[in-house]
């Protein structure tokens, strides 16, 4: 099989969300952080000390997270529109596939760091 016709498999087996439209991503990304604050402090019920520790690792976290889900993969995902991959050749195919997997690394590795701190 072609590395060509595994590249959309592995992108939708690695799961990760995109925002459609420029204009409105930060608008959209702020919501969505509201969303998740509100949620969060409604279910831990954080004291102010525990709170004080908690936000500053949460915002580091999440926004590593986000820059490498959706700035360093859109890049990808611009190669990957159908008029390019018809252009994409097996060597420059198995480079993107490469470098999808190292950012999915990365990402593994973020959330493992996080998970494991005291």
């Amino acid at each position: 099989m072609k590395i060509k016709n595994i590249l959309p498999l592995l992108l939708f087996l690695t799961s990760i969300s995109f925002f459609a439209q420029n204009g409105k991503i930060d608008e959209k990304r702020e919501k969505i952080k509201a969303f998740k604050v509100s949620f969060l402090t409604t279910e831990l019920e954080l004291t102010s000390t525990e709170a004080e520790k908690f936000w500053p690792i949460y915002n580091a976290y999440d926004d590593k997270q986000y820059e490498l889900k959706y700035l360093k993969m859109k890049t990808y995902i611009k190669q990957l529109k159908d008029e390019n991959l018809k252009n994409l050749s097996d060597k420059e195919a198995a480079t993107l596939l490469s470098q999808i997997e190292s950012t999915d690394k990365e990402i593994y590795q973020l959330r493992d760091k996080y998970m494991s701190r005291p």
